[in-house]
């Protein structure tokens, strides 16, 4: 009799859970942030390469109940104008342009109706590029552990605004870029539509 409740429990949790579950997608504006490119070894200089820039995200998830979710993104992190110094004829100017994709487990704790903490662990493929001004580049990728923290509003029951700050870790492996460790992170604002 009681495997007989257990099962019918479980059975019951599993046709519940529909009910509840949701897609949703959402895009985003932030400021992403890099740390680890400019340095000076004392023979060339980089600088330019830390500026904040103007990130977008593309994002999409699933709300399996109200308190955990999995959510995929990708995030352009901006191009960078990176000067290098000395050169031969003087300064040169190059660019990096950043991004990331990233899968994530979502943690959500409603506050009330309307408010909600976020916050996500998971895993970010990150990608930089080096232009130089002769056309030549070079990318770099780097995957490792990422998380972000944020809270929620739920304008209507399909509309919510959510901020939130992302750690993507390294972005490029240290055997790149010039033997430098070059992190990313972002803040952002994003709109999200749930179905």
């Amino acid at each position: 009799m009681k495997k007989m409740i257990m099962a019918a429990a479980i059975a019951a949790s599993f046709v519940a859970a529909p009910v509840f579950a949701q897609g949703y997608v959402g895009l985003g504006l932030g400021s992403s942030s890099v740390s680890g490119f400019d340095r000076n070894d004392g023979f060339v200089a980089f600088t330019g390469g830390n500026a904040s820039k103007t990130s977008t995200k593309l994002l999409g998830g699933y709300q399996v109940t109200p308190n955990w979710g999995v959510e995929a993104q990708y995030t352009a992190l901006g191009k960078r104008a990176i000067t290098v110094t000395p050169v031969q004829n003087g300064a040169n100017t190059n660019s990096s342009n950043a991004s990331q994709f990233g899968i994530y487990g979502t943690g959500t704790y409603p506050i009330n109706a309307s408010f909600s903490l976020i916050g996500k662990l998971g895993v970010s493929a990150n990608s930089i590029k080096l232009t130089d001004t002769l056309g030549g580049s070079d990318t770099s990728s780097a995957t490792g552990l990422s998380f972000g923290l944020g809270a929620s509003y739920q304008i209507t029951p399909n509309v919510a605004l959510r901020a939130e700050y992302e750690n993507f870790g390294k972005l490029a492996k240290d055997s790149d870029v010039n033997n430098i460790s070059v992190k990313g992170s972002n803040f952002s604002l994003n709109l999200l539509y749930s179905f």
